[in-house]
């Protein structure tokens, strides 16, 4: 689909296309460490410390060169991200479940204080992630079954007036109690 302003947008749903989630994300992840946003949100009830990029054969290799062959995690490319100037504003739940990757970003703003926000908020359930060029949003978390498993809504589109909304929208969960 095309908007009034030329720019693409996807909507991606349905099932037997659990494939379609992960390379999504491996590539706006990919991209986004090619042309960093101010600040990258990524908003999800529930986060887990998945692959976000297949690096098997070093593929992805210039993109950071102390990868691994391998899966890159999550945590890796959000460090490689900070590393690069750049702010992440992470919005989730307080459930169990995060509280891995929420002690593991906690080691990461040790190191960048200023680049780093970790929100939680008790009724969070928009899921989206939005950079200065995208916006995705949908039904998705931030985990294995959510990239991998489930049958999800991804709403994929560059229209900088639908990803200005939905940064302001995002914006405001830094202001709730």
């Amino acid at each position: 689909m095309t908007g009034e302003l030329g720019t693409q947008r996807r909507i991606l749903a349905g099932l037997g296309q659990a494939h379609v989630p992960a390379e999504l994300l491996q590539s706006i992840f990919c991209t986004e460490l090619l042309r960093p946003s101010k600040k990258l949100w990524l908003v999800s009830p529930w986060v887990s410390d998945i692959e976000v990029i297949d690096n098997s054969g070093r593929r992805f290799g210039a993109l950071d060169s102390t990868w691994e062959a391998g899966p890159i995690l999550l945590s890796e490319f959000i460090s490689t991200y900070l590393s690069r100037g750049s702010d992440i504003a992470l919005v989730m739940n307080f459930d169990r479940h995060n509280n891995w990757m929420v002690n593991k970003l906690h080691e990461l703003s040790d190191e960048y204080p200023e680049q780093l926000t970790i929100r939680q908020l008790e009724t969070i359930h928009a899921k989206g992630i939005v950079s200065d060029h995208f916006a995705l949003t949908g039904s998705m978390n931030i985990t294995y079954s959510g990239v991998h498993i489930n049958s999800e809504h991804i709403d994929y589109t560059a229209d900088p007036v639908i990803v200005n909304e939905t940064l302001a929208q995002f914006e405001e969960y830094l202001g709730q109690p």
